[in-house]
């Protein structure tokens, strides 16, 4: 094989991996799950609206904690050699994670026009309230990024794989009274290719920033 054409196939092999790939279900979404496709007109990974479904009757929004408790291990792989897969530090920064990301589709969803979105306290609580919807949803995947590894690719681009954090969650509006699905979705999100990206020299700078995205797409 010669040089040049090493040199080409491995960047197109790093853009492979660069892809994402749907969520593999947790069951959090039971049946709702199944119902699920790509919709190339809506950001998410896979999502379904009810047919019967009429969002705009909707004023109130209530968005319950985030839950972890379907959270996947970081395995034995390369994903699992990181300092924040120690002890309870993990349990933690997921924990602290899910409450910035509730607190983002609070903050998000309150800005659409003629609704009200507030922030429940419990995750088994809800409403009953006529013309409210009820945001559910459960981190899957929560995997840190490696910031030594960001610094060593500013000398060897091609160190950029040592670098691979991810984020995957699924989620649903219900109505409140009926307890009917009204949406439900699903993503998983890796930082897009690139050389510079200053969030990737930190644990979670991409994952908060796919989170205020989420909570931006879901109220468009």
């Amino acid at each position: 094989m010669s040089i040049l054409r090493f040199l080409l196939i491995i960047p197109a092999s790093f853009l492979f991996v660069s892809c994402n790939t749907a969520l593999t279900p947790s069951g959090f979404l039971g049946k709702d799950d199944a119902r699920m496709s790509k919709n190339p007109s809506l950001p998410f990974s896979r999502s379904w609206k009810n047919p019967e479904a009429d969002l705009s009757k909707y004023q109130k929004i209530a968005v319950k904690p985030m839950m972890t408790d379907r959270l996947r291990p970081l395995g034995s792989g390369l994903s699992a050699a990181s300092e924040r897969n120690i002890g309870e530090i993990r349990k933690k920064d997921a924990t602290e994670f899910a409450s910035f990301t509730s607190g983002q589709f609070h903050t998000k969803l309150n800005e659409s026009p003629g609704r009200e979105a507030t922030l429940s306290q419990s995750k088994s609580g809800s409403t009953k309230s006529e013309g409210t919807m009820i945001l559910e949803t459960n981190l899957v995947e929560f995997v840190p990024g490696k910031p030594a590894a960001q610094v060593v690719k500013l000398l060897f681009p091609f160190a950029g794989f040592l670098n691979r954090p991810s984020v995957g969650m699924e989620g649903r509006l219900v109505d409140a009274k009926s307890g009917k699905t009204l949406f439900a979705f699903s993503d998983r999100e890796t930082p897009e290719p690139g050389f510079f990206d200053l969030q990737k020299f930190s644990y979670y700078g991409t994952q908060r920033r796919e989170a205020t995205r989420w909570a931006g797409q879901l109220r468009k």
